[in-house]
């Protein structure tokens, strides 16, 4: 059996776009192995004028953009009050048919935080193929979300 090997997809990068959240710039990048049935880690960054615009936009979808329509199922917050990072402002949350964390994890995380006049937006999905995803570990997401924060952190320096 041959390995399967994620790849980065084409980047989407959109400039004024303002009928788009409100940014003044969007760009949207995704891993994953580009077929159905696959694990993707989505990244969107949205970039405002003013540190005010994008705090409302956070403020506005706390739980993201990228897995927001209703079509995903509800989200629930998860606490995460207890982690240090450099965002000014951060959530996480597990979205799906009702497959809130549990002890086996959540099939779709996703990570949102405030970084002055920028929104980031990651998000991930273990997608089992039709209508079923699998679990994966809160433990293990916020391990993704440690690497973001002080990447984010770096760049923005």
């Amino acid at each position: 059996m041959a390995a399967s090997l994620a790849v980065q997809l084409p980047d989407a990068v959109a400039a004024s776009w303002r009928d788009r959240f409100g940014a003044m710039r969007e760009v949207f990048r995704s891993w994953g192995r580009g077929r159905g049935g696959d694990s993707t880690l989505d990244e969107m960054v949205l970039a405002y004028e003013r540190p005010e615009e994008a705090r409302e936009e956070f403020k506005a979808v706390p739980q993201g953009r990228i897995y927001y329509d209703t079509d995903w199922g509800p989200a629930e917050s998860v606490d995460v009050s207890s982690f240090v990072l450099s965002a000014s402002e951060a959530a996480v949350s597990c979205i799906g048919w009702a497959e809130f964390p549990d002890e086996e994890g959540c099939g779709i995380w996703a990570f949102r935080a405030l970084y002055g006049k920028y929104v980031i937006e990651v998000s991930f999905r273990d997608d089992a193929g039709g209508a079923r995803t699998l679990r994966y570990s809160k433990r293990d997401f916020l391990e993704i979300v440690r690497a973001v924060d002080a990447h984010v952190a770096d760049v923005l320096k």
